[in-house]
């Protein structure tokens, strides 16, 4: 088996906000066949047991990306004063999967900055990249507004402000970019209004009802923005259109 030489960078002068690893921002280019994930970490003293959170992060990160169950429900309730919106989320991935990657997923890249640890994990151990290049978040995406558009492809963002702890910003917006993927897949709808008179008065409600269960494979987090000066973070998913006796409704 190649060997891994991992690279340990620490920058002190300038905040992980800031500056990250270029394939944390930007999945790097590589054969559909080939899975890439990242983990990464809040501040730790000890960089050993960081490196440690980090891969686990990036294993669990790789498992959901294989193969993950997503449930996804949005009732919202309105009366004309006042508009209720109550989401549900469910994610879902497979220990058999995330067994199987414990053992054959390998290191591509480690990266501290700032305390915090980064790591980049393959499927393939003959992947190669170049040594970690760190990069500032740079000006603000198109796909932030406008989502990418391929035929073969379907898109979600996630995106989430104002978290204190930025490893769990993160892990919130990959997540959501992918329940927001997965309605573009398959969503169902169904409303209903009814009507309430009280004396003088009539109180129209409607309920509108949104719901997801499917198991999607492939779904990844390519890449991800910051917005330093809003703290919002944002994170776009890539699912493959696929066909109808693949998407899984378990």
């Amino acid at each position: 088996m190649k060997k891994i030489f991992l690279f340990f960078i620490s920058l002190y002068f300038l905040t992980a906000q800031q500056i990250v690893p270029e394939w944390f921002k930007v999945l790097p280019q590589h054969d559909p066949a080939i899975n890439l994930a990242v983990g990464y970490t809040g501040k730790y003293r000890d960089r050993q047991l960081a490196q440690k959170a980090a891969l686990n992060q990036a294993r669990k990160n790789l498992a959901k990306q294989l193969r993950v169950r997503l449930i996804f429900e949005i009732q919202e309730i309105s009366d004309g004063y006042y508009r209720l919106i109550q989401p549900t989320f469910e994610e879902i991935y497979y220990e058999n999967l995330q067994a199987h990657i414990d053992t054959n997923s390998f290191v591509l890249d480690s990266v501290f900055v700032e305390d915090r640890c980064y790591i980049l994990l393959s499927t393939d151990d003959n992947f190669t990249i170049k040594r970690s290049q760190l990069s500032n978040w740079g000006e603000k995406p198109i796909w932030t507004d406008s989502l990418p558009k391929k035929s073969n492809f379907v898109y979600g963002v996630g995106i989430v402000a104002n978290y204190s702890y930025w490893k769990n910003g993160w892990q919130d917006a990959d997540e959501y970019a992918r329940f927001d993927a997965c309605k573009n897949l398959k969503l169902e709808s169904s409303s209903i209004r009814t009507e309430k008179r009280t004396g003088q008065y009539t109180i129209n409600r409607k309920i509108l009802r949104q719901s997801v269960d499917i198991s999607v494979a492939n779904s990844k987090i390519i890449e991800r923005w910051y917005d330093i000066q809003r703290n919002v973070f944002y994170s776009l998913c890539r699912i493959p259109i696929q066909s109808p006796e693949k998407i899984l409704t378990d």
